[in-house]
């Protein structure tokens, strides 16, 4: 048949059948990895740059926050009282946005600050990114759960349970103490209860971990370049979940000491 001829011809006469097509395919491969390769030494770079920054955001001490911490929490307490879940305000995220700038310009090369300018639209702030999850745990909110809501008396947040909600699932009655409240479930007065340090410090990581973002005009200049961007996120994504479990890690250790 054609087909044994074929097989025949390929295996007799390897110099002209199969050789050339798998030097052909050699020069390609080389030629993708002439591209591929210092784009993935650069990401590593950033990601190892990423990392190192973050583990200062991971440090505990009895003494208190670190500078790097307390920078943290300031722009969370500062985007919470300039939005509420159900918005955003665009001065919030204009002010971590140009604190996301401030922390990738510490970078010594120029390529870097390019990165930075081509992917402002794409690399999400502080102000935008903290809010996200908090939503996920408020439309979860049921009968009988935590939170924690902003008293008007004292001026502070306090710990306090959900003792009823509406039948639209919008309002809700929050015990706190001896006092009682009706707020929104979305509203800027109540909050998810995780302690703010824990909720500062992640955010804080998720923005520091953002490599693929900000590299991502460097992953779209070719096929080849487009095949690596997949490994990125995958690596960018694993390294940030284990940064995200220290920081919970680090919260038990908080809540431990203060027993």
């Amino acid at each position: 048949s054609q087909e044994r001829k074929t097989l025949l011809n390929i295996s007799t006469n390897s110099k002209t059948a199969w050789i050339p097509k798998q030097e052909e395919r050699a020069i390609v491969v080389r030629a993708s990895m002439e591209t591929v390769s210092p784009l993935l030494a650069r990401f590593f770079l950033r990601m190892h740059e990423a990392i190192t920054k973050s583990q200062k955001l991971l440090t505990y001490s009895r003494d208190g926050l670190n500078e790097e911490q307390e920078k943290a929490v300031k722009m969370l307490q500062s985007a919470e009282q300039l939005k509420s879940i159900g918005g955003v305000n665009g001065d919030g995220g204009d002010d971590a946005k140009q604190e996301e700038n401030k922390q990738d310009g510490q970078s010594s090369t120029d390529e870097n600050k390019q990165d930075e300018q081509a992917s402002t639209e794409e690399a999400p702030s502080l102000a935008e990114d903290i809010m996200l999850p908090d939503y996920v745990q408020r439309k979860a909110w049921v009968k009988g759960d935590a939170c924690q809501v902003h008293s008007d008396s004292s001026k502070k947040w306090c710990d306090g349970t959900i003792d009823d909600i509406d039948a639209d699932g919008e309002y809700m009655q929050v015990s706190f103490g001896h006092e009682q409240k009706r707020v929104s479930r979305y509203g800027d007065d109540v909050r998810f209860p995780m302690n703010i340090q824990t909720r500062a410090i992640k955010a804080a990581v998720k923005v520091n971990t953002n490599v693929v973002a900000i590299m991502r005009p460097r992953f779209e200049v070719s096929d080849a370049t487009r095949e690596a961007l997949p490994i990125a996120m995958s690596i960018e994504s694993s390294c940030r979940q284990i940064l995200e479990s220290q920081v919970h890690m680090q919260d038990c250790v908080r809540l431990a000491s203060e027993l």
